[in-house]
């Protein structure tokens, strides 16, 4: 798909990982992801030089993310999922996230308008910019009030703030 321009883009439940360049340079207004399970756990290749390098379609921040056919604003990763790479949901308008008590980390991954809420008793490791907001505002990320002092001695990805949040 190098250098190419889509309307949509649909994602099989049977990928399992793509190879650098694979959308580099790739403008995509809407990705279709059929199974959420699946497309977390799709590999990127890293590339020799240790980055992504255009191996995922979100690389190029898609204009909307659908799942099973709905375009998705409040994201909720399911109980049992224990890591989100790179890039897996750049673009869209996502508004709020929800990970589940089960996340252990979260990888430069998301696109937002809102807030996170975050249900692990442990802070995930987070990568440098796991949220970014669309209008580069600080993200809001809440947490188990029990657990707050944790996180507050945490890694905090781009500048975000931690709020004591009971679920």
């Amino acid at each position: 798909f190098y250098n190419t321009k889509m309307n949509s883009l649909h994602i099989p439940t049977s990928l399992k990982e793509t190879e650098d360049n694979s959308f580099q340079n790739c403008s995509i207004d809407n990705v279709y992801i059929q199974d959420l399970i699946a497309w977390i756990n799709v590999k990127f290749s890293s590339g020799k030089y240790g980055w992504l390098n255009g191996s995922s379609p979100m690389s190029n921040k898609v204009k909307e993310i659908y799942i099973n056919g709905e375009a998705v604003r409040e994201l909720i990763i399911p109980e049992g999922v224990t890591g989100i790479s790179h890039e897996k949901f750049l673009g869209g308008n996502i508004t709020n996230v929800i990970l589940p008590e089960s996340i252990e980390s979260v990888g430069n991954s998301f696109t937002l308008s809102g807030d996170v809420y975050c249900k692990a008793l442990t802070p995930p490791t987070f990568g440098g910019y796991s949220f970014r907001h669309k209008d580069y505002s600080k993200v809001t990320i809440y947490v188990p009030s029990e657990h707050y002092s944790d996180y507050k001695n945490s890694y905090c990805p781009n500048d975000c703030k931690f709020v004591a949040y009971d679920f």
